[in-house]
């Protein structure tokens, strides 16, 4: 038996499988879009309970200011950038260019509809 090997790491058959949270190649369905969108809110919401009962203001000032910038600025940032990635996952998987979902309120419409079944121009 030899042992495990970098190059044993296969990708994923098709462009249709899921490559990474972050990655914008692949594509994903309704339910997985709707699931992370709801995950981000959930993030974003818990964030902004704990910041209004004051649960980090036991810790010290320093670290309540600090967890005030990151809930104010740096998580709305980074979960905008997320559901962008996503929403550009969601619009591959209808055979649509990522950039639709910039387009306001088209990107909702759409992210209703069912996805390509097999490859399409964007994987």
């Amino acid at each position: 038996m030899s042992p495990s090997n970098l190059y044993d790491n296969k990708g994923p058959k098709s462009g249709n499988e899921e490559t990474g949270f972050f990655n914008t190649k692949g594509r994903i369905s309704r339910s997985a879009f709707f699931k992370r969108v709801a995950l981000a809110l959930l993030i974003y919401l818990c964030s902004y309970i704990a910041l209004e009962i004051g649960l980090f203001s036991v810790f010290g000032v320093r670290f309540y200011l600090f967890f005030e910038t990151l809930h104010s600025f740096f998580l709305p940032l980074g979960l905008t950038a997320f559901l962008f990635i996503q929403g550009a996952k969601r619009m591959h998987d209808i055979n649509r260019s990522g950039w639709i979902f910039f387009a306001p309120f088209y990107n909702i419409y759409l992210s209703t509809f069912p996805g390509d079944i097999g490859n399409n121009d964007y994987g």
